[in-house]
C-alpha cells in the first residue's frame, strides 16, 4: 500500500507542468502522540485507539526545507524534507502507591509531498493534502517513577526500541494556510494534522486473548515558512 501511494504521487509529480518554483526555508511547533500506548514495555496497555494528537501529548520543534511549484488552476505542488522528533508521554498510578512516566521519542527524516489549492491571488489563502512518508531513525522510551509522598521523578531506566519499530511510516496529511506577499519573498503560515496509516508496532505479541495491538502516529503541526521566488 505504501509503495502504491509513493508510486502514485510520483507520477502526479512528473506530469503537472510546473511554471515556476519557490525554495522555502521551514521552522514549526508539534504536538505529537500514540494512538495506543506502545505493547511490551509499558505496565497497562492500553487498548483504545484515538486520533486526538493532544491526548498524552509531547511537544517538540522541527525544522528543514521545501520546493514549491506552481501548477495550473491555482494549484501547487510542494515537497519537503523536515527533521522530526515525535512521541507520546503517559504517566499513571500504580497499584503499589507509586507513579509511573513514560517518554517515548522517536527521531525520523520526513518527506511530506503535498498539492495545495489556492482561493485568490493576493493574500493566497489555500487548503491542502498529501502524504508524508518518514524515514524512523531510532525510538527510545525513558521510564520515571514518583515513590509516594514524592513530588519529584526519578529515572529508573532507558530502552531503545529500535527492534520493536518499523523502519517507515506514512502518514496522510490535512490541513491548510496562507501566502503573505513580501517583495521577491514569501511567508507561508500553515496548520496541519497528519494520521499515521500503519502500524509502528512489529515486536512480539503472545496474548491469545487480545488482537495484535497496532500503534498509529498523529500529528498536530504549526508551520512557518520563508520563501524565495526564482
Amino acid at each position: 500500500m505504501k509503495k502504491l501511494i509513493i508510486i502514485i504521487v510520483l507520477i502526479s509529480f512528473m506530469t503537472f507542468p510546473a511554471q515556476a518554483f519557490e525554495f522555502k526555508r521551514i521552522i514549526g511547533l508539534m504536538s505529537s502522540s500514540y494512538s495506543s500506548r506502545w505493547p511490551e514495555f509499558v505496565y497497562s496497555w492500553d487498548a483504545e485507539s484515538s486520533l486526538n494528537p493532544f491526548k498524552e501529548n509531547r511537544v517538540s520543534f522541527f525544522g528543514g526545507a521545501g520546493l514549491g511549484f506552481a501548477l495550473r488552476h491555482n494549484f501547487e505542488l510542494e515537497l519537503e524534507v523536515l527533521y522530526k522528533e515525535i512521541g507520546s508521554i503517559y504517566a499513571f498510578e500504580t497499584p503499589y502507591y507509586f507513579r509511573e512516566k513514560y517518554e517515548y521519542r522517536m527521531g525520523m527524516i520526513s518527506v511530506p509531498l503535498l498539492f495545495k489549492y489556492r482561493f485568490l491571488k493576493i493574500s493566497q489563502p489555500y487548503l491542502l493534502a498529501g502524504v508524508d512518508y518518514s524515514f524512523i531513525l531510532w525510538h527510545r522510551c525513558q521510564v520515571f517513577s514518583m515513590p509516594e509522598g514524592s513530588a519529584v521523578y526519578e529515572k529508573i531506566i532507558e530502552a531503545d526500541l529500535e527492534r520493536q519499530t518499523e523502519k517507515s511510516d506514512l502518514a496522510l496529511v490535512l490541513g491548510a494556510g496562507v501566502k503573505i506577499p513580501m517583495n521577491r519573498s514569501k511567508v507561508n503560515l500553515e496548520v496541519r494534522y497528519e494520521i499515521g496509516s500503519g502500524n509502528l508496532y512489529r515486536g512480539p505479541w503472545l496474548s491469545a486473548t487480545e488482537p495484535y495491538p497496532e500503534v498509529r502516529s498523529r500529528q498536530f503541526l504549526l508551520v512557518l515558512g520563508y520563501s524565495i521566488i526564482r
